[in-house]
């Protein structure tokens, strides 16, 4: 177990780009499918909704690399001990 995570701390960035990556993915997916669906039922966002949702969704990507940079601190924490 020790060297599979030896390997993975030897990687830092990998887990930042992955979480950023995959956090990346989901908010694109999730901001234009809610944007789709405003201008769909007639109801077109104002600019302010716009950067509230754009802001929210960036928001997520930042979650997604805090996420992904707690994990590899825990796991080198757990390594150290």
């Amino acid at each position: 177990m020790k060297e599979i995570t030896k390997i993975c701390l030897n990687l830092p960035s990998e887990a930042f780009v992955l979480g950023l990556g995959f956090s990346s993915i989901i908010s694109l997916v999730l901001f234009t499918w809610l944007l789709n669906y405003e201008i769909k039922y007639g109801n077109p966002p104002s600019l302010s909704d716009f950067i509230n949702e754009f802001v929210f969704f960036v928001g997520f990507i930042g979650v997604g690399c805090f996420l992904a940079r707690l994990a590899h601190l825990t796991m080198n924490q757990i390594l150290n001990s």
